[in-house]
Order: C-alpha cells, then sequence, then structure tokens
C-alpha cells in the first residue's frame, strides 16, 4: 500500500516569497536523488482550516519502500538516504533558515487502505 508522509511547515516571518521560490529552485532539483518510488513535494493551501499554511509531503510507492530506507523513528536511514541527505546539507540549512526544520519530530505517516 501507498504510503503518504505529511509534514506541517511554518515559515518564518516574512519568508513566504524567498521560501516559495527556493522550494522550487533548489528544492525540487535536489530531491530527484531520493531513490525511485519517493516523490517529495510542498504544497500550500488553498482552501479551509489551514488556507496559506504548507505542508512537506512524501510519497513512497509502497509500506516497504520507506521502511527499506527508514526502518522506524529510532532507527538510522539506511546509507543510500543519508548519502543523499550529507550531499544536501546546504538545501536543509536554508529551509530550517526560511521555516520549521525539514525534519521535524512531530509527523504523520499515513498508509493507503484501499490498496
Amino acid at each position: 500500500a501507498k504510503v503518504i508522509a505529511i509534514r506541517e511547515i511554518t515559515l518564518k516571518p516574512g519568508s513566504e516569497p524567498d521560501f516559495e521560490r527556493f522550494v522550487v529552485e533548489e528544492c525540487y532539483p535536489a530531491w530527484r536523488d531520493f531513490p525511485t518510488g519517493w516523490e517529495l513535494s510542498v504544497l500550500k493551501g488553498d482552501r479551509g482550516d489551514r488556507f496559506g499554511s504548507y505542508i512537506h509531503v512524501i510519497e513512497f510507492a509502497s509500506v516497504e519502500a520507506r521502511n527499506r530506507h527508514l526502518a522506524g523513528p529510532d532507527q538510522p536511514a539506511s546509507e543510500e538516504i543519508q548519502r543523499v541527505m550529507r550531499s544536501q546539507e546546504a538545501v536543509t540549512k536554508k529551509w530550517n533558515e526560511l521555516a520549521s526544520p525539514i525534519h521535524p519530530t512531530v509527523y504523520t505517516d499515513y498508509v493507503d487502505i484501499g490498496k
């Protein structure tokens, strides 16, 4: 079953235009380095209670695809993911200057129960 990981993002005051530009110009190209079966996105609320707010979404092809690289909250990431994250330290640093941490301690992964 597909897994959708949702991380809420809080922007630092006044950083919205810089954050959006940074995500498009730097994050999306960098995220191409993640393994096949991972899709990373940033979405902005368009309607509803969280209008104007942001979320970071990671879509995994399956529970197994997620667990192959992220075994659990208290487990280290796979060597491949650690290598990708090390190569993207500048992107992570800039993200953390503009918004809440890219690797939050509070998050939710959702498993598609219909597939």
